[in-house]
């Protein structure tokens, strides 16, 4: 896994709330584990983490493997699918 990716997760995990995820995984019908973390606050906790460590340098989308995603964490996919197109080469 990335260090970046494995940081963020980190930050993610620091700040879990664990009485707001169970509700969560309930609405879902308990298909995904949750972390409990709401969405302001998530991106209050992206923001002040892109601020710090900027953006990963990836390498162009043909060279890097698409690799099953390895957690089952709704959010974090969610996360990756919203911040993957920012740091796409141009």
């Amino acid at each position: 896994m990335h260090p970046y990716v494995k940081s963020l997760q980190k930050l993610f995990k620091d700040n879990a709330d664990p009485e707001q995820a169970a509700p969560m995984k309930r609405y879902m019908r308990d298909q995904f584990d949750y972390l409990g973390i709401k969405s302001p606050k998530m991106g209050e906790l992206l923001k002040g983490f892109i601020a710090v460590q900027g953006l990963p340098r990836l390498p162009p989308r043909r060279t890097r493997p698409r690799k099953r995603q390895s957690r089952n964490l709704r959010r974090v996919n969610h996360l990756n699918r919203r911040l993957l197109p920012t740091v796409e080469p141009k």
